[in-house]
């Protein structure tokens, strides 16, 4: 990892969105020798634009927590904040996005492989739509304009990340971090779904390098499905934390969502290396 980040020295490069994945991303790249590097949000934003020409601009901001009752921000960061960027922004060479393989769903079939070709049907009415039709308008939109532009732009879509929190980061945006608070506290904790529904989960490290190989490493324009390639069950989970729990649950049918990665693989030499078997609870929670 440390070798590659030798690629931005002496760039200067934007990270907008100080969240979960922005401030570690921005960390990382921050020590980079001769990088200037500047973190931004909402508010620093219109006046940084008219200042800087950026080599390379991450949007690690979205809205990607409560979208069912957030509607008007959920479309508002993941189109109209795009548009805007694009709009303004000067970039000399790539401009990357954060999205989610949550736009593929689930399937009942155990062996159906999602790849970046692979397009659901869903409901344009239902609630679920307007997290999922944004980021996909907003990833046609973005591809669209790169045809007409002088840099790339690279998609990520990111699977479930996790790993090194602060304590401060535990609230109940993810399942995940609601299971590590419960074990942390030794609490029991009462599952309502079925135990062996399956999701693609990937180390925060792993994420950033997957992220950063793109940038480098793509040829053109384009997207990829930054994931572990491999999928856990809430079963393999609760062993993992070693954690007492209770089962409350209707849904008979498990479900599966197995994230390929072939394409991120071939095209820019991602390879995670964190799973849960060689990781330990430190690796969880960091220290402050």
């Amino acid at each position: 990892m440390k070798e590659i980040l030798r690629f931005f020295k002496g760039k200067t490069v934007g990270v907008l969105g100080m969240g979960y994945v922005g401030v570690r991303l921005y960390n990382l790249l921050s020590s980079v020798p001769d990088i200037r590097i500047l973190a931004l949000n909402r508010n620093s934003l219109q006046t940084i634009i008219e200042l800087e020409t950026f080599d390379y601009f991450f949007n690690c901001a979205g809205n990607t927590g409560d979208f069912r009752s957030q509607i008007d921000e959920t479309i508002d960061s993941n189109l109209f904040l795009n548009q805007q960027l694009l709009k303004y922004l000067k970039i000399r060479e790539a401009f990357v996005y954060l999205s989610s393989t949550r736009l593929y769903g689930f399937s009942q079939d155990k062996e159906q492989i999602f790849d970046e070709e692979y397009t659901p049907i869903e409901s344009h009415t239902n609630i679920d739509f307007i997290y999922n039709g944004t980021k996909k308008l907003t990833e046609s939109y973005l591809l669209n304009k790169s045809t007409n532009l002088k840099y790339k732009i690279l998609i990520c879509r990111l699977s479930n990340i996790f790993g090194d929190y602060k304590k401060h980061d535990l609230d109940d945006s993810t399942y995940i971090k609601v299971l590590i608070k419960h074990s942390l506290n030794k609490e029991t904790i009462l599952i309502k779904q079925n135990l062996d529904t399956q999701k693609d989960y990937i180390f925060i490290e792993d994420a950033l390098y997957g992220i950063i190989n793109s940038v480098i490493n793509s040829p053109k324009s384009d997207y990829f499905n930054i994931a572990s390639g491999k999928s856990y069950s809430l079963r393999n989970w609760l062993t993992y934390l070693d954690l007492s729990y209770q089962v409350m649950t209707t849904e008979a049918i498990p479900l599966f969502s197995n994230i390929s990665i072939e394409k991120a693989k071939n095209t820019t030499g991602f390879k995670p290396v964190f799973y849960l078997h060689n990781l330990n609870k430190q690796h969880l929670i960091s220290n402050e």
